[in-house]
């Protein structure tokens, strides 16, 4: 059994069969691990990036992966090198174990600390394994070489495993009374009908043109004047752009539209694999934001993804909106490692009077005082 490192984005496009193979044999089998996805983020979000995917080989046998990067960024406005999974921000990550599950973890977090160039490593957001307990991730790692942390954090999700009723049972008399007064409200204006695409050649479409309807739409949302609309930044747009076209060939793809008389007013993207949803992202027109249309959306979707034997809708990130979606949350802790260096142990110094003094600036980890305890291994 030895290690090999990817480095160059090419050796990791030759790699699809091989990976693909690993990922189904695997429990962490999951949309945010596939070949596709890492590939189309690498492709258009990576930046300056450097690679960094950790293979455990056994003779020409691929047993295990870490798709890992090394990137520049800031902590507490201090620079900082990150070593953290391809994709970090966006979604999960995680490890690929195969089969020989703790020599292979060994294998990577041995790996991982003879990496140079980076300041910290986090690993957040990590696809669950039921013969691995995430917790015992930290011990890999001799504590002579870093200082660890763990900082809870949680996903919400909605169980689908129940019916539309039931789910509405659930909610609070204010949820249901609103969701009565925005149907009528946006019948009022004009003709609404609810598009749902997961096959572009059924639905008579390409790319291009579903893309373009999407970007008309988050041009007119509220995240434009923030700047944050797939639109607003142009390798953003091209990332979803190529995602759309990569999820449609595997089958995964699953991208809801409003439509009001004959223009989009609000879209889900999302993508279906292996029973659960993910809201990857969502926007609607600004002004009809007394109507909420991306609210009346997400409940057409959710109508038929409870009819169709659906397990999970992940929201993928967390907002406070979502309390009044669903009380239920998966819980994802941050495992962050600093290196036993002068300027690594002062970020965490500092960090450590900030999370004490002001925790709302800590943005980047997901709140768990909200709702039920989270749902460990959901």
């Amino acid at each position: 059994m030895h290690t090999e490192i990817i480095d160059r984005s090419d050796d990791f496009l030759a790699l699809r069969d091989e990976w693909r193979a690993l990922l189904s044999a695997s429990a962490q089998n999951h949309l945010h691990l596939t070949h596709e996805y890492l590939l189309a983020w690498w492709k258009h979000l990576s930046g300056t990036a450097s690679l960094r995917v950790i293979l455990v080989r056994d003779g020409g046998d691929i047993l295990a992966a870490a798709p890992m990067m090394i990137r520049r960024g800031t902590l507490l406005r201090w620079p900082v090198r990150r070593l953290e999974f391809v994709g970090a921000g966006w979604g999960y990550g995680g490890f690929i174990l195969s089969t020989r599950k703790e020599e292979c973890l060994q294998q990577i977090m041995g790996a991982l600390q003879k990496l140079r160039g980076w300041d910290i490593i986090s690993l957040g957001r990590m696809v669950a394994d039921r013969d691995i307990d995430v917790s015992e991730v930290a011990a890999r790692i001799p504590y002579k070489s870093v200082v660890h942390e763990c900082i809870p954090a949680a996903v919400p999700y909605i169980p689908l495993e129940m019916t539309w009723d039931a789910y509405l049972a659930e909610r609070s008399p204010s949820f249901k009374r609103n969701l009565r007064n925005r149907s009528r409200k946006l019948n009022a204006i004009g003709q609404v009908r609810f598009q749902r695409i997961t096959r572009l050649v059924e639905a008579g479409l390409n790319v291009t043109t579903l893309m373009t309807w999407l970007r008309t739409t988050a041009e007119r949302s509220w995240k434009a004047g923030e700047h944050t609309a797939i639109s607003s930044n142009a390798d953003v747009f091209a990332f979803y752009c190529e995602l759309a076209e990569r999820l449609n060939a595997i089958g995964c793809l699953d991208v809801s539209i409003l439509w009001l008389d004959e223009r989009p007013v609000a879209y889900i993207f999302g993508a279906s694999y292996n029973g659960e949803f993910f809201e990857i992202d969502i926007a609607f027109d600004a002004q009809l934001s007394k109507a909420s249309p991306g609210v009346y959306l997400r409940n057409c979707l959710l109508k038929e993804l409870f009819e169709q034997n659906y397990r999970v809708y992940d929201f993928v990130a967390y907002f406070d909106y979502k309390k009044e979606l669903t009380s239920h949350v998966r819980r994802h802790d941050v495992h962050v490692f600093y290196r036993r260096a002068l300027y690594p142990l002062m970020l965490r110094s500092l960090r450590s009077v900030v999370r004490r003094t002001m925790p709302r600036m800590m943005t980047d980890y997901s709140d768990l005082s909200w709702g039920r305890q989270a749902d460990v291994g959901a």
